[in-house]
């Protein structure tokens, strides 16, 4: 080999590393730990930010990284498939209807009724939270028993638990625990388990009732819906309690009376109302079933 070429050669190599050595990012030892400490205070910082505090749940920011600030700092968007996820899970029972008559229990002063076909075609009927406790107050009033009914219905269908220690309800969803404070807040109000599953509600009269869960069918993607098949130990009846989307609830609700179907559409242009407004919606549903209903439906699933 030509020596010429072979110092070429060395020279070009030599040249090439010197380049990426010079390229090369050095951060001394020392600066290393400077730059740990400073990560250190500033995740101190964040625990302290008071913004940061949710008083709901008394629970403070935890940097439990320092490099936490270097990752919050690298987020530009965010992306989310879940609308609970923007709401921090916080549900607000605001409204429900109630055979022909709509209830918003935030509305604290008489609503003024709409009474034209243009606005109203389907003379849709909204009721105030004033409204709502005097027909609770009077068990003559022709609204009396739908309203009752509907509001033990919330209290008594769903898998709620209490946190003794903090006397909160705790729910598997925000949704479910609050249709319960909702009928909590309307008088009647779930107080706990006893013995054998058996649920117990307080109505708006101090009245304890008492429900034995038999069955719970837990609300799932293909269902979608829940259901509880509970003993009534006022009666001895055994009812299947269920709520979930409109859209599969109809399909299974008895059909063919008069007076049943209009009720319906009442309460599917309720529905949309309440779907206009951005409100989350359900419809619920109750059915008596005998023995021999229940003993057949059992031994198959």
């Amino acid at each position: 080999m030509d020596p010429h070429l072979l110092v070429s050669i060395l020279i070009y190599y030599s040249a090439a590393e010197l380049s990426c050595f010079f390229h090369s990012n050095f951060v001394p030892i020392s600066l290393l730990v400077t730059l740990e400490m400073i990560k250190f205070f500033q995740g101190a910082f964040m625990d302290m930010d008071v913004e940061m505090f949710d008083a709901d749940q008394d629970f403070a920011m935890r940097a439990q990284c320092t490099a936490i600030n270097e990752e919050l700092g690298q987020i530009e968007y965010i992306f989310s498939d879940k609308t609970g996820t923007l709401t921090c899970n916080v549900m607000q029972f605001k409204k429900f209807s109630s055979k022909a008559v709509s209830f918003d229990v935030s509305a604290k002063e008489i609503i003024e009724q709409d009474n034209s076909f243009v606005t109203n075609p389907n003379g849709l009927v909204f009721r105030s939270k004033p409204e709502l406790d005097t027909i609770l107050k009077d068990k003559y009033n022709k609204e009396y028993q739908g309203l009752y009914d509907i509001l033990l219905f919330l209290s008594v269908c769903h898998t709620v638990v209490i946190d003794k220690n903090k006397g909160v309800y705790n729910a598997a969803s925000p949704d479910e625990q609050a249709l319960v404070e909702g009928a909590r807040d309307q008088g009647f109000e779930f107080i706990g388990r006893e013995a054998n599953n058996v649920l117990v509600v307080k109505d708006p009269a101090g009245y304890k009732l008492r429900y034995r869960v038999i069955n719970t069918l837990e609300f799932n993607s293909t269902r979608k819906r829940m259901s509880l098949i509970v003993e009534n130990q006022q009666t001895g009846y055994i009812e299947l309690l269920s709520k979930g989307a409109d859209s599969i609830m109809e399909k299974l609700l008895k059909r063919g009376d008069a007076a049943t179907e209009k009720q319906l559409e009442q309460t599917k242009a309720y529905i949309d109302a309440y779907s206009k407004e951005g409100l989350r919606t359900l419809l619920v549903a109750k059915k008596d079933i005998s023995q021999r209903e229940y003993d057949a439906w059992n031994a198959k699933f």
